[in-house]
Order: C-alpha cells, then structure tokens, then sequence
C-alpha cells in the first residue's frame, strides 16, 4: 500500500504483509496510530519505550499511539512481518457492543505487556484470522467490505482474549527484561511533567549518576535527557493537535522555557508547531513500518 502523511492514518485500519531485507536504520518516533506487528522472520530488536525486545517467530509487538519506537533490523536476514495500523477509537464499542476491542493497546501500555509471544494454540488461531483478512482484502466480491470487516474484528477479539488471559496465553520464555532501567523508565513515567534531571533520578535510586547515564544508554539506545525530551514532546504535540495553544502544551508538559521547547521541536520534526497544525501530522519523521 502507498504511504500517506508520515505518522498520521487516514483510514479507521490498514493492513501490510511486508517481508523484503534493509539496511535502513531509524531513529526513535511515534504515530498518532496504534499499531500491531506479527513477526514471521529475521534479526530484529524492537525498542519501545525504551525496552528492548528481541523478537522471536510468532511475537506479537503492541505499539501504542504516542509511544516512543524503533526497529533494529539486521539486513542479512529477511525480515518479514505483518503489520495492522489503526485509528485510535476505532475499535471502541463496535457495532455498539458494549466490549472495546482496543483494550488491548491499553493492557500492553499500562501494564508493560507490549510483547506477547503465544503459545501454539493461540498463535495457530491468530494466523487463521490474518490469513483471512488477507485474503478478503485481495479480493473482490458480494459484500467484501463486510466479510473483510469481519475477520478484522475477529482477529482483535482472539488478540483481546489472549491478552487478557495473558499469563496462560503466553509461552514461558524470558522476555530479558532490566529491572533497573525498568523502574527508571516509570519514575520518569510518573515524573514527566515535573522538573526531573540525571542528578535527581541518580539519588532516587541511590546510582552513580554516570553509571546510570550509560547503563540507561546501553540498555534502551536512548540519553536519559533525550528521552525525555521526546517524550514531552509527545504529549505537547498531541496536546497542540487538540487546539491547546503551543505555549500552553510546551509549559503543562514539563518545558519550562518555550524557546528550549521550538528548538527541541524543530531539531525532531524539522519544522515549527504551526506545520503540526496546519497538517494534521509529525513533519519530517521517518514512518516504520
């Protein structure tokens, strides 16, 4: 499919089955859609809010709106996956169910479940559903849009069931998780809009303020100030998209002088706030798919 605007989806949901090598690299950047990878093959480690996942055949990646992301990909193996963007919203209360099938961006968000590698049973039912979608979609006929909705609802139901069985939905592998960095990444989490610094989050954990700033690097790819910073900027460009006036967003979101907040701004997306407005997107963000 043709790319649209770099970090925006127009349609409620899109559908890829991409398998190719690269040696693209990207940076860190996120999508004002939510987005859900199955993983058939190749060498890569997702990074997703500063987690890194090395992901196996049959993983599930979860990438939340907003979410900070990023694939490393080895270009000697070929990388295939399939890939669902959605609109947020879209799967809430389908059909006027009362059961929002988004739930499980929600789970892998709050929780911190983004990986979910399925056990046989449950991955054999989850490739069921996509080989249909994928089917309906590269067909035509009576109702299409019908049968091509239904087996997309089909897929979020079993992925919902799973995560929310998501212990016994799971094979019981270790997903090598750092449980320093993973406390440091929620503090900051619960600190973001306050005025936070290496030194503060050092003495919160009683760490060597440079031995935490490389461990942090090395585990994540990420400067803690980086991070940061792109995280704010995150939660001040949507807050903008939203109608907030830029200062306003720049100041509620931890940026304590607006200059330092265009500067950041420009030097992410390559362009002012008002572009943000203007075009409904993330200018100059390089989209992973």
């Amino acid at each position: 499919m043709a790319e649209q605007k770099r970090g925006y989806l127009l349609e409620n949901f899109r559908y890829f089955h991409i398998k190719d090598k690269t040696d693209k690299s990207f940076d860190y950047h996120f999508h004002d859609f939510n987005k859900v990878i199955l993983f058939l093959s190749g060498d890569v480690t997702y990074y997703v809010e500063g987690h890194p996942y090395a992901l196996e055949p049959g993983d599930i990646l979860m990438v939340r709106h907003h979410s900070l992301h990023k694939p490393v990909i080895s270009p000697k193996k070929t990388y295939e996956r399939i890939v669902i963007w959605t609109r947020p919203g879209f799967l809430e209360h389908p059909l006027d169910y009362p059961e929002n099938l988004g739930s499980c961006y929600g789970i892998a968000n709050n929780e911190e479940k983004c990986l979910l590698r399925p056990n046989e049973k449950i991955l054999s039912v989850l490739k069921k559903d996509l080989s249909l979608l994928e089917e309906s979609l590269n067909t035509e006929g009576y109702a299409d849009g019908i049968l091509t909705a239904t087996y997309f609802l089909q897929f979020f139901v079993h992925l919902n069931r799973a995560y929310l069985d998501f212990d016994s939905s799971c094979r019981e592998d270790d997903f090598s998780e750092d449980e320093l960095i993973d406390n440091v990444l929620k503090y900051i989490k619960t600190h973001l809009c306050e005025d936070i610094s290496n030194d503060k989050i050092a003495d919160e954990f009683f760490l060597n303020k440079y031995y935490l700033m490389h461990r942090f690097k090395e585990v994540t790819g990420y400067t803690i100030h980086s991070y940061i910073t792109n995280k704010r900027l995150a939660l001040a460009s949507e807050a903008i998209k939203k109608g907030m006036p830029a200062m306003k967003a720049a100041e509620i979101n931890g940026f304590t002088d607006y200059s330092t907040f265009l500067r950041a701004f420009r030097k992410a997306y390559g362009s002012s706030p008002k572009s943000l407005i203007k075009s409904g997107a993330i200018p100059g963000k390089q989209i992973s798919i």
